[in-house]
């Protein structure tokens, strides 16, 4: 079996992050601006998209480590090397720039900076992993507060998220005795207060300290926010999440795919002189799903497959980002 309530919150961060590609891209691209109630939605999950998926990801862990060095690293060659080298071929084809991309362009390529900082994530982890669990977030998300760079800030505070999730599966036995309807309802009023607290900045409430996804400051209420959702999420009957965990079953695909179909949308609706941003929006999403499940079902030829993971003679086509063998309750 697997742990379900890890495919629905991914299920919810993957449909997040569709709409919310499916609202900036027709801005960015054609110039299409949604209605400013879509500022707010995406305000109010900033803290529960990105994050939440790369602790879900850092849960995984100890369970991929457990695979002896060659096995392990090809597993993650094969799962998120291969397919954020071909998707990045794939998206310099989408957007064909004028010349061959610089090597630094391939690096943390735009939507793929996920699957590039994952790579680096599992190829440290070795090492990280040394370090007491729940000391290593602490120490990555204080680095991330010191470098000069943005993008290593970025980095290092995902990194915490990252081996934060890894720290939250290590002690789960221990947190187990949190799980109660009171500290559910307390950490549900984290959640959403840090989610008003982003919707109102985004309506021009100025805090002391701005709410941005790299301070350092939000960090731990973020990680209790998710903390908080996945209480919810493993009270939730799998009877009414079915979609999502199609969605988090599948994550990989629907996340590698969905920027470039959005581009071509958006491109494509530009050229033909639409302009209504829902058209634009509502195809925005519903391209990429279809798409996605298509490819899906596709998988089970080889072709197919081979643009999400490696080909390789003999190998597991499971990865670590495939929570399988783990029951729904084994949190």
């Amino acid at each position: 079996m697997r742990l379900t309530w890890m495919d629905t919150l991914r299920g919810v961060a993957i449909l997040l992050i569709v709409v919310l590609h499916a609202i900036a891209l027709p801005a960015l691209l054609s110039g299409v601006p949604s209605p400013r109630v879509f500022d707010y939605l995406n305000a109010a999950v900033t803290p529960y998209r990105m994050p939440m998926l790369m602790a879900l990801s850092g849960m995984l862990l100890s369970r991929a480590l457990k695979k002896r060095p060659w096995p392990y690293a090809l597993g993650k060659i094969r799962a998120l090397v291969w397919p954020y080298v071909v998707w990045v071929a794939i998206y310099w084809l989408v957007v064909w720039p004028p010349q061959f991309p610089a090597w630094q362009d391939w690096v943390a390529t735009s939507w793929l900076w996920y699957i590039f900082f994952l790579a680096v994530y599992f190829a440290i982890a070795p090492v990280v992993v040394r370090v007491p669990a729940w000391l290593s977030p602490l120490l990555l998300w204080a680095i991330s507060a010191v470098v000069p760079d943005p993008e290593w800030t970025r980095f290092f505070l995902y990194a915490g998220y990252f081996f934060g999730g890894h720290a939250l599966w290590t002690y789960r036995a221990s947190l187990r005795r949190f799980d109660s309807p009171k500290v559910t309802v307390a950490a549900l009023v984290v959640t959403l207060a840090l989610s008003a607290a982003y919707v109102l900045q985004e309506r021009g409430v100025v805090f002391l300290i701005p709410l941005r996804n790299e301070e350092l400051i939000y960090a731990p209420a973020t990680i209790l926010g998710v903390g908080g959702l996945i209480l919810l999420a493993r009270k939730i009957a799998d009877r009414w999440t079915g979609p999502l965990r199609y969605l988090g079953r599948n994550s990989v695909v629907f996340y590698l795919v969905h920027y470039p179909i959005q581009i071509i949308v958006t491109s494509l609706l530009g050229a033909a002189w639409l302009w209504d941003w829902q058209l634009h929006v509502g195809l925005g999403v519903l391209a990429p799903l279809v798409v996605g499940a298509a490819l899906v079902w596709l998988r089970r030829f080889a072709v197919v497959d081979a643009l999400f993971v490696m080909p390789w003679p003999g190998a597991s086509d499971q990865d670590a980002l495939r929570p399988r063998g783990l029951t729904r309750r084994s949190f």
